[in-house]
């Protein structure tokens, strides 16, 4: 892998709702020296000395929505990877990033890859030349962060810029409505209720697909990736066993009221979310 240089740096951290002074409650002790949570939900004893080095880049589109998001997995993936980058926005183009636009005139070499449903399987994506030092080259993976919704009008709003020099790739089948995805309750790595099976937190397919493009040395970087969402995992469920599910017991023994509460497939609308498929 080549020195740094300036597009290695890690960016400042996200501005999250647990962080910003005008919405900490009062009193509140934050872990201001590194993962800027409350002291109480602190991850730092889950993270990385540093953050690693990788030969892919990441290079994450943030929905502005997302800003107001405290469950977001995304300043934890910054935390983790040393080569990893935020732009807030509603789609790529032009001037937007100037790693992108150094690539772009470069044509579809198969080292640019954006992440979603529809493209093909990244294990199977072709990844440019054949020989070594080839396979060695640095590698692009484009991620859309916000809901389900959002990522996928961001990911129609990019493709006419992205399609240029960019593979659509994704980890996997997500069964589009065909089933309820877990919960909170029924798996330690998901942190909202997903829309469909299949779905996955930005930083647990970001570590999958670096885990695939990057071999054995990835397989090192996901599982301390999945270590970090499994303790932040533990903290939320934690915090919805003690203040969730007593609200959830009360509305169903009121059948009327929770009829007029409920969502519609019957999970309570305070912890129903969407979530992205990749």
């Amino acid at each position: 892998m080549e020195g740094k240089g300036p597009e290695d740096e890690p960016l400042p951290m996200l501005p999250s709702t647990s962080s910003s002074s005008d919405s900490r409650p009062s009193g509140r002790s934050i872990c201001t020296d590194g993962c800027d949570r409350p002291k109480s939900v602190c991850i730092c004893a889950h993270l990385p000395p540093s953050p690693l080095p990788t030969s892919t880049t990441v290079l994450v589109l943030l929905h502005p929505h997302q800003l107001r998001q405290p469950l977001s997995t995304v300043p934890a993936l910054r935390l983790c990877l040393l080569r990893c980058h935020l732009i807030i926005g509603r789609r790529l183009h032009p001037g937007l990033s100037p790693l992108l636009d150094s690539l772009s005139p470069l044509g579809n070499t198969g080292k640019v890859l954006y992440l979603f449903p529809g493209g093909d399987g990244l294990s199977q994506a072709p990844l440019g030349g054949d020989d070594e030092e080839e396979e060695e080259a640095e590698k692009v993976l484009i991620v859309f962060d916000g809901t389900w919704r959002h990522a996928r009008e961001m990911v129609e709003a990019s493709e006419g810029y992205l399609s240029g020099f960019a593979r659509r790739v994704s980890l996997g089948r997500v069964d589009w409505g065909a089933e309820e995805g877990e919960s909170t309750y029924e798996s330690e790595r998901v942190l909202r209720k997903e829309p469909w099976k299949g779905c996955l937190s930005t930083i647990e397919a970001v570590g999958r697909a670096i885990r695939i493009l990057e071999g054995a040395r990835g397989e090192d970087v996901e599982g301390l990736m999945l270590g970090v969402l499994e303790a932040m995992v533990g903290f939320q469920a934690r915090h919805l066993k003690a203040e969730m599910r007593p609200r959830q017991k009360k509305k169903k023994e009121k059948k009327k009221r929770w009829a007029r509460v409920g969502s519609s497939d019957g999970c309570s609308t305070d912890v129903l979310r969407d979530a992205t498929g990749y």
